[in-house]
């Protein structure tokens, strides 16, 4: 068996936008995840684009989402509810 890879720390802002939205503040979650430095990862984009859709702003969910759309299933889901909404 090969030894899996250690588990990266998600950067304290990540953390706390996956909290805050998690606890119904989606414009906290959006404030942390553009303010701070983040990674340049698809799971980061896909949090601010499930952010930007519980804060009700569509059109900008659509922009972050649609890139990551065809190759996650999530992102798919809420770049649909983004065009829905």
């Amino acid at each position: 068996l090969a030894a899996a890879a250690p588990l990266r720390a998600e950067p304290a802002a990540v953390a706390e936008a996956r909290q805050a939205l998690a606890d119904g503040l989606p414009q906290v979650a959006i404030r942390k995840l553009t303010t701070a430095p983040a990674p340049a990862d698809p799971q980061v984009a896909l949090l601010l684009g499930r952010s930007l859709v519980a804060a009700g702003r569509y059109q900008e969910a659509v922009e972050r989402l649609k890139p990551l759309a065809a190759a996650d299933r999530s992102a798919a889901f809420f770049l649909a509810e983004a065009h829905a909404g």
